[in-house]
Order: structure tokens, then C-alpha cells, then sequence
């Protein structure tokens, strides 16, 4: 499809030069691909390559209009807190390893944006005002003081959203976004549409086009790809998208499997457990420590994949305490690496969780006291009687957990290690909201590193994300096992994941296989919308445009918009079969190809 250097090879091309040139004349490299991350009126956050293979003996220096302004120790990132509205900055960067200085970077100029109106304060008990109070650095909320004016706060500066911005939070957040979505927030706060998220109620849009499978309407409980489609179908209509997008994230985080035998009525009712907690509009007070409760002594699904119905006070089963620690709550060792718990801990936590009994028929989980282990139990340094309640209680009091559930959150958003500020700051948010959930959604939300990258996007779709997004861009309906199917090529199917610890996502998505499957993905799910409208006597550039648009305009590289361009202009066009399979290549090498599966 195109020759010569993309973007991306060349910027490698262009880096590695650089770093042997540097090498060679005994320097550290120069810091390359400068660029912003996010402009408001009083904050430009910064970023660029890393280019020393051991970052730990590497400083940047920070240059804002040639006066050195700031030194970043081995992120290659920095924040500048010191600008004003309606100011042109200059910024530059150097490496320094030990008084070694290489020369500065290109240089990177920013425009900062006027700052807002103040807004109104919010009355007291509405969503925005509850919203304020729950996020990162808030404390908790202090008894009324009794009637009587309160101070007016002082107006925040606010992230103003341009369209790519718009397109980055509905893919990170959603599935994508669509036209009206970006005239609707472009030009907003980017807290505006995380308060959107966070508490515009859970509605199904209508569907002309409703799912059918052999002819009929889908039963989710009569076959595995009606049970999938079920959920996709949910995912395609949802208006707020983050809803279903927590959703997912919570049955890759609490994993569990149709291919342990568990019935589709167990795994509909784990789904629907696991949307109260996503669903934060409906459920604004969230707790994850409730989530991890009702996963312990209430989830069918999850008993019968980790056989929590096993452990019995005769003979204890640390299938489930073993993953409650180790992948739900914890993990494995700190941030220093030392163990987080012992093969002790395992075993006494397995005790306290005994004594839940599952009703295969009825899909119920109860407690059976005479099946309950009494005796005391030390657990993770702990002496006691200790039950599920009081098991679940202290783990999660473990000072390793509130970082583990934060880290794995921003890793569901942001694809660049959170910092070291952020970390502290989202964390003391968690424990201080009594591990609500809300709270530090809105903060990783809005953090400057979720626009990282902006002009080459670096996060890679999850099959399950690309998939729907075609279904929405399309409007295309769900038909028999065409989307399931794909999903099973691509390597990522709802009730599915390949082990307890979920899908791996990252680069693992991006084999050989896959690539193909994916761009077959979009070729399967564009036949069922039928012939493209030919336009006799369209010129290469109407085709190109008419293409891009529908698809949703999504991200091109330059490099791919030039190549597309090229192909058009050469294609064969004299006939309408012609230029409808013109139109069919352009669709698909705009969502199918490369670009297609970042976001």
C-alpha cells in the first residue's frame, strides 16, 4: 500500500542517528519528539523519547524561553505550573549524565489558551458539588456550618478539549467517539466530560437493527455466541460508554471463565454484580471493598471458577484466597519487590473464607455456619477469629493495596507509568474515600498523561474496544457469529479470558495472527451493511473524503493519509464497481489498518 518510511520508522530512524552521533562525540543523546501533553491556562505538561538505556543516571534540563527552569530526574516528562493565560512558551530539553551536558532538543513552541469565566458554585447535594468533594487532594467532607453565605472559591483553570482530545477520552473512556460527540465537548472543560461520565444515567439507545442469531432474536441463555452478543449489544447502545467500558475491565480484573462449565444464567448475574459498580451514575458511592466482598461470599460465578465452594473447614481450598491476593487486592510483591503475603497468609485466609456453599440450581451462594473454621487465625501479621468479612477488611488494610487497585485503574486508561506524584495523590484519594471508586476514576481521567501522544496515538485497542467501535461508527447490526467469531480470532471473546488473570492486553494483542484478524474484522463487519453508495464522476479527493467520514474520521498518520490519497488518485474509477471498491479499500485500510487499532 505505500512505500519508503512511515512516521513512526522514521522518527526510530531519526532517533537511533541521533544517539550514535552523540555516542561518537562522547555526549548523551538529544532528546527527541518533543511535544506537548496538555495546555490549559496555567499548566503545560511536557514529554519526549527517553534515549539513555539506564535512566537512572540521566537528568533532563527544562528550558522555557533559554532560561533553564526545571531538572526532571529519568521521566522523560514535566509539568510547568509557572505559565500564564494568553502566553506564547518556548521549550527545550537537554540530557545530562553526571556533568556531561548533550544539546538541547528542537525546540517546542505553546500557546496557552485564555483563562475560563469563574463558574457558579454548585448547590450543595447536586452531583457536581458531590463530584468536587470526591476529588484526588479533597478531604472529607466537614459538618455544615450552619446558614449563612460561604466564601465564593477561587475559578480553576480548565483543560479546554480539542476534537482530538474529545476522540482520546471516548476511546480511552468508551468506545469511541461520534460526530455529535465531538461538536458537543469540543471546546469544553475536559472536567466536564469526565462529570458526563461519571453521572449520566445508564441508558440502551433504540435499535432498529436489534441482534439476531439464525434468523431469531438472541436468548443469551440458549448458546455462548448469543450469550457474548447479549453484552456487545449492550456495549454498541450504551450511552454512557464508560459504563460498559468499567464493565469489561472488571471481568478482565475478576476474571472468570464459560470454559470451566460455568451456566450462562451464573455468568449474566456476575456481569450484572460487576455493572453496579461500574455503572457510577447509578451507583455514585461505589466501594471497591464492597465489590471484593460480594465477589467473596456472594458471586456464583466466581465460586464455582476458583471453587470457593470447596473450602470447607475439614479440608480448606486456597484456590480463591491464593487469586484474592495475588490478582485482585494485592499482587505479588511491593513496589521493592519484597512479597506481599506468604504461603501462610494463603492458607489462613482460605480458612476464614470457608463455610460458602453454592446452589448449583438456583445459582445461590449462602453461608453454612457448621462448614465455617472458628478457630483463631494470624493472617498477614494479624491474630484472630477472623471470617470472610473480616478477612476481606484486612487485606485490603494492607498498605500494598490502595497502590496495586490504582495502578491497575490507570492502567486501563493511560498506557505511560503513573508517576510517583500521581500515585501518592490517587492513593490518598482511595483510602480517603473509604475505597470508593468514583473518586479516582475523575482523577486518572483527568491527568495530564491521558493526552500523551496525541498526534501518534501509543495505547493499542483491546479487541473487544475495536470491536465495538466499529459497531457504533457503523451502525452495523449483530449477526449470528460474525463479531464473535472475530473476537475468537483476535483473541479476546466476553466470558472467555485465557486463565484467571485475565487477558495480558499491551503489545500481546499485536501477533501475526491477529493483525490479519483484525483487518478481517472490519472487512466481516462492513458486508453486513451491504453495497457503498456509488458517486458517479467523484474525484480522488471527494472519495478520500467521503471514505474518512464514513468511518467515523478517525486518526490517520500523515503518512497514511498521503499513501490513501495516493491509492485513490490512482485507482481505477471508470465504473461503478470500480469506485465502489475504491471506496471499500479507503474504508478499510482507514479502520481496519494500522492506525485503525490505536487509540
Amino acid at each position: 500500500m505505500t512505500s519508503g518510511l512511515s512516521r513512526r520508522d522514521a522518527l526510530a530512524l531519526a532517533t537511533r542517528t541521533s544517539r550514535r552521533s552523540a555516542r561518537g562525540a562522547g555526549l548523551p543523546p538529544t532528546p527527541a519528539h518533543l511535544h506537548a501533553t496538555l495546555v490549559t491556562p496555567a499548566l503545560v505538561g511536557i514529554a519526549w523519547s527517553n534515549v539513555h538505556p539506564r535512566p537512572r543516571h540521566l537528568v533532563y534540563d527544562v528550558f522555557r524561553d533559554g532560561r533553564l527552569i526545571a531538572r526532571a530526574q529519568r521521566e522523560p516528562l514535566f509539568s510547568d505550573h509557572d505559565v500564564e493565560p494568553r502566553r506564547r512558551y518556548r521549550y527545550r530539553v537537554r540530557a545530562r549524565v553526571g556533568r556531561v551536558d548533550g544539546q538541547r532538543s528542537r525546540p517546542l513552541t505553546v500557546q496557552t489558551p485564555p483563562a475560563p469565566l469563574p463558574k457558579a458554585t454548585p448547590p450543595a447535594g447536586s452531583s457536581a458539588a458531590a463530584l468536587a468533594a470526591a476529588s484526588p487532594g479533597a478531604s472529607s467532607p466537614s459538618p455544615s456550618p450552619g446558614p449563612g453565605p460561604s466564601p465564593a472559591p477561587s475559578p480553576t483553570p480548565a483543560a479546554i478539549l480539542s476534537s482530538a482530545m474529545v476522540d482520546r477520552m471516548f476511546w480511552r473512556a468508551g468506545f469511541g467517539p461520534s460526530e455529535a460527540d465531538r461538536r458537543q465537548w469540543s471546546g469544553q472543560p475536559v472536567s466536564a466530560l469526565v462529570d458526563h461520565f461519571l453521572t449520566a444515567p445508564y441508558e440502551l439507545a433504540p435499535t432498529s437493527t436489534p441482534p439476531t442469531y439464525k434468523g431469531n432474536p438472541i436468548d443469551p441463555l440458549a448458546s455462548d455466541p448469543e450469550l457474548q452478543m447479549e453484552w456487545l449489544d449492550r456495549m454498541q447502545r450504551v450511552a454512557n460508554p464508560l459504563a460498559e467500558r468499567l464493565n469489561f475491565f472488571w471481568h478482565r480484573h475478576w476474571a472468570v471463565s464459560r470454559d470451566s462449565g460455568i451456566p450462562s444464567s451464573m455468568l449474566l448475574a456476575y456481569r450484572d454484580r460487576l455493572r453496579r459498580y461500574s455503572d457510577l451514575a447509578g451507583n455514585p458511592t461505589a466501594r471497591f471493598h464492597d465489590l471484593a466482598l460480594e465477589m467473596t461470599t456472594e458471586d456464583a460465578a466466581m465460586s464455582l471458577y476458583l471453587t470457593g465452594y470447596l473450602n470447607v473447614k475439614s479440608a480448606p481450598n486456597e484456590n480463591y484466597g491464593r487469586e484474592f491476593m495475588e490478582l485482585f487486592t494485592l499482587g505479588v510483591t511491593n513496589a521493592e519487590g519484597t512479597p506481599n503475603y506468604t504461603q501462610t497468609d494463603v492458607h489462613e485466609l482460605a480458612r476464614a473464607f470457608t463455610g460458602y456453599s453454592l446452589n448449583e440450581e438456583t445459582g445461590v451462594v449462602s453461608f453454612d455456619a457448621a462448614h465455617h473454621d472458628t478457630a483463631t487465625k494470624t493472617i498477614l501479621g494479624q491474630t484472630g477469629t477472623f471470617d470472610a468479612p473480616g478477612g476481606v477488611a484486612l487485606v485490603l488494610s494492607q498498605p500494598n493495596h490502595a497502590p496495586f487497585i490504582v495502578r491497575e485503574l490507570w492502567g486501563e486508561f493511560i498506557p505511560a507509568p503513573i508517576p510517583a506524584d500521581a500515585l501518592s495523590s490517587l492513593t490518598s484519594t482511595y483510602l480517603a474515600n473509604d475505597t470508593q471508586l468514583a473518586p479516582v476514576i475523575r482523577g486518572i481521567l483527568t491527568h495530564p498523561l491521558i493526552f500523551d501522544s496525541l498526534e501518534e496515538p501509543t495505547m493499542i485497542k483491546p479487541p473487544v474496544v475495536y470491536t465495538v467501535g466499529m459497531l457504533r461508527t457503523l451502525a452495523a447490526p449483530l449477526r449470528d457469529s460474525v463479531q464473535t467469531d472475530s473476537l475468537g480470532a483476535m483473541e479476546q471473546q466476553p466470558y472467555h479470558p485465557p486463565n484467571v488473570a485475565g487477558w495480558e492486553g499491551g503489545l500481546s494483542w499485536m501477533s501475526t495472527g491477529t493483525s490479519v484478524a483484525r483487518f478481517e474484522a472490519f472487512v466481516r463487519c462492513q458486508a453486513l451493511l451491504g453495497e457503498v453508495v456509488d458517486v458517479p464522476g467523484e474525484g480522488a479527493q471527494a472519495a478520500y473524503e467521503r471514505a474518512h467520514a464514513a468511518v467515523g474520521a478517525p486518526w490517520l498518520s500523515e503518512h497514511t493519509a498521503t499513501a490513501l490519497r495516493a491509492y485513490a488518485s490512482k485507482a481505477p474509477a471508470a465504473s461503478a464497481a470500480q469506485r465502489r471498491e475504491r471506496q471499500y479499500a479507503l474504508m478499510t485500510f482507514m479502520l481496519g489498518g494500522p492506525d485503525g487499532q490505536v487509540m
